[in-house]
């Protein structure tokens, strides 16, 4: 997984697309503001309502379904719901863990309930406990191997080995998940990105980056007569400061830069924001727990 990570595109794909496309792929140039809680109970109300009627309605009345025996809606959807409409932020709501999830149950449970169909001689209802056991245990290593774990998945895997509906449906029965889980992720991206935001990645979070100083350090490049004033925080001495004003640098005492920090030939020959910029790289490895501010 790690090697296929690295694969990925680096920049969000969904960046490049306009504005009122992509907002409905969960991409935001700024983190939303939360909403108030009431707004937050309507919009999870409105999308598992919307997301488990379209389900069932496609299943119900569509002709090949009903020949086929498939049930109005396997009852694991009825958790998902819950997580892709009311907790939409959870690392298990999100489309690889919903659809990697189901996915990984509904094979697990048709394949071990079929091998346990083909090589037990005695009634398959003496040795269904141990069917239905297996089928989630097995579910749960899995989707832990892959990342993709969803607990309603667990219920996807059970219900394969022990319900008598769904166990005729047979291997029928994963492509009745697939479209399960597409269907309720698309009423999600429409529904959960009208006033909030969804998902939060598809394939992976971004991982923060971590630094060797305790605070962030905001190095924007500024112009020439802007000051960068690095502040001791309040449990350092209070009072002294570092301040950079164009290639001036002003230092407290018992601060000391060493000679390849402070290169004179990079200060001559560069801009006055690149060295501002550089000086506070060199600065970066004897500061911890600095904030960095502009004037």
């Amino acid at each position: 997984m790690k090697n296929l990570n690295q694969m990925l595109p680096k920049k969000n794909i969904f960046s490049h697309l306009p504005p009122m496309i992509s907002r409905f792929f969960g991409y935001r140039k700024e983190k939303p503001k939360p909403l108030p809680i009431l707004l937050t109970i309507f919009w999870s109300f409105i999308g598992a309502f919307g997301g488990v009627s379209v389900v069932e309605a496609i299943f119900s009345r569509g002709p090949v379904f009903i020949e086929r025996g498939v049930p109005m809606i396997v009852g694991s959807f009825g958790a998902t719901a819950v997580l892709i409409y009311g907790a939409i932020d959870s690392p298990l709501a999100q489309p690889r863990n919903v659809m990697g999830g189901h996915i990984i149950a509904s094979v697990i449970g048709v394949s071990i309930t079929k091998l346990f169909d083909i090589n037990y001689d005695g009634s398959i209802e003496d040795l269904r406990w141990l069917n239905g056991a297996l089928a989630c245990a097995v579910t749960i290593a899995l989707t832990q191997f892959t990342k993709t774990v969803h607990p309603p998945a667990g219920a996807t895997a059970l219900l394969a080995a022990t319900n008598d509906p769904i166990r005729r449906v047979g291997w029928y029965y994963i492509p009745v998940v697939i479209l399960s889980a597409v269907v309720m992720l698309a009423v999600a991206l429409i529904v959960n990105n009208i006033q909030r935001r969804y998902p939060i990645y598809w394939w992976s979070p971004v991982k923060p980056v971590v630094t060797n100083v305790s605070q962030d350090m905001e190095m924007k490049p500024t112009e020439s007569k802007a000051e960068t004033v690095v502040e001791v925080p309040d449990d350092h001495r209070s009072s002294e400061v570092i301040t950079i004003s164009g290639t001036t640098v002003r230092l407290p005492p018992g601060l000391i830069l060493s000679p390849e920090e402070v290169d004179e030939d990079m200060i001559a020959c560069q801009p006055t924001d690149v060295v501002q910029e550089q000086l506070l790289k060199g600065l970066q490895n004897k500061l911890n727990g600095y904030d960095v501010k502009e004037q």
